[in-house]
């Protein structure tokens, strides 16, 4: 895994604020390049455009939102470089923030997107959804998504400050890039990895055919079946060195996020099934729940 280019949306707020500064302080530790992008919501007709070191931008919108939004970009983007050299360029956008940041990712060939996220539950997540989970769903780079912050010193990856990585996987071969990017964060913070199976009720997938699942959850769990879900986690982690092997029985979403927090681990690494429309609406997203829930950082793979 390399990263040359990191995508940071931001809406200046201060969660975004902190997320930027991750991207920023990673692009140092990495020597890569950073790409801030600031989104000004508009009417579907306007679409994206570029603004970079300078270059001049031709505008269908010009009016004071526009040009507040430049100047913010570039204030914002030398209190980011005030104390680190890192080549930062801005892009600002017009238009729809989610669909615009994963069409950016895109343009600018990012290795990966880092942002913030609102965490919102129950009705008002309902009604407002997340931007940051219309990203994780949909976009093909690596999404590393940040709680914004209540207090000023809530969980985040500036300054190299992770210890522990929880690696989260289905064992399913499409996961393996996951552990990989989870390797490579070990390697790169000389940090401890955790690997983590959660061993679903049978009832929610009927369609997997997976011998040591569990039975029904009114049905004592054998214990062979343990052993077997054991050695197969154990079998998927066995080329990545050095991995703790943590095996739960639950709901995954809350699991994996109770596991993080048991731990103390810095980042959470997982994959998602990119799952959109009806098919989405029905299965939803175990990743997409952890990152809405958890409280550290959470780093997903769109699944090839």
């Amino acid at each position: 895994m390399k990263i040359h280019t990191i995508l940071a949306p931001t809406d200046f707020s201060w969660g975004s604020s902190v997320s930027s500064r991750t991207a920023v302080s990673l692009a140092e530790k990495l020597a890569a390049k950073v790409q801030l992008l600031h989104v000004v919501e508009c009417p579907p007709v306007f679409a994206y455009a570029p603004i970079g070191d300078g270059t001049a931008a031709e505008w269908s919108h010009n009016d004071e939102t526009l040009s507040r939004g430049r100047d913010q970009l570039a204030k914002f983007r030398e209190g980011l470089q005030a104390d680190v050299e890192v080549e930062c360029q801005t892009v600002l956008g017009l238009g729809n923030t989610g669909g615009d940041i994963v069409k950016v990712a895109e343009s600018c060939a990012a290795d990966l997107i880092v942002m913030a996220t609102h965490g919102r539950t129950g009705f008002a997540h309902a009604l407002i959804g997340s931007i940051a989970e219309r990203v994780v769903r949909t976009a093909k780079c690596p999404v590393l998504t940040l709680k914004a912050p209540e207090q000023r010193n809530a969980p985040s990856m500036e300054r190299s400050q992770v210890r522990r990585i929880l690696y989260a996987t289905d064992l399913s071969e499409s996961s393996h890039e996951a552990l990989l990017c989870a390797q490579y964060l070990r390697d790169l913070f000389d940090a401890e990895l955790d690997a983590l199976f959660v061993m679903e009720n049978l009832e929610q997938y009927p369609s997997i055919p997976w011998e040591y699942l569990p039975i029904p959850g009114n049905v004592t769990l054998p214990q062979h079946q343990a052993e077997q879900a054991e050695a197969r986690l154990r079998e998927h982690v066995a080329a990545a060195g050095p991995v703790n092997t943590i095996l739960r029985r639950g709901t995954s979403y809350h699991e994996i996020v109770d596991q993080a927090h048991a731990s103390q681990a810095d980042v959470i690494v997982l994959s998602t099934h990119g799952h959109t429309g009806l098919r989405h609406t029905l299965l939803g997203s175990v990743a997409e729940k952890v990152v809405r829930l958890a409280q550290c950082p959470v780093l997903t793979l769109a699944q090839s």
